[in-house]
């Protein structure tokens, strides 16, 4: 296991071990506990090419729909970063996921894990940023 999955892990891990009592859900009575999933998806390969819209979509189709079978929204960003003194601008995706708080499983949550191992092997990236925060939420 690379240095950076294993501070990923990590990090997630800490993330769920926190007690819930001393989480603020708010007071709103039509409110409810969920965690928020994020991930990230960059659109370079390394090679120089771009994943295309329809590569793109075809992976959201079918693996991302099947992933988060409930829904997902999907944004359009752009990335950026300094590699040395050069600026990097990367096309990307994020995928917004709602999940109720009981049904973030660990079966669960390795689907998500495979999802992202699923993109960077199709389209030969580093990493998929993955985030999940605990949020309240109505609708």
């Amino acid at each position: 296991m690379t240095n950076q999955k294993l501070i990923l892990l990590v990090l997630l891990f800490a993330g769920f071990s926190f007690s819930f009592k001393n989480f603020n859900f708010g007071t709103a009575g039509s409110e409810e506990k969920y965690i928020k999933t994020e991930l990230f998806f960059g659109l370079n390969k390394p090679d120089g090419s771009v994943i295309s819209e329809q590569e793109w979509e075809s992976f959201a189709d079918t693996v991302i729909s099947k992933t988060f079978s409930k829904g997902a929204t999907i944004l359009k960003s752009d990335g950026r970063w300094l590699s040395g003194d050069t600026l990097i601008k990367e096309d990307s995706r994020v995928v917004i996921y709602f999940s109720r708080i009981f049904e973030m499983t660990e079966e669960f949550s390795d689907k998500i894990d495979l999802l992202r191992e699923k993109y960077k092997k199709y389209y030969d990236q580093e990493a998929v940023l993955r985030t999940d925060d605990f949020i309240n939420a109505s609708f």
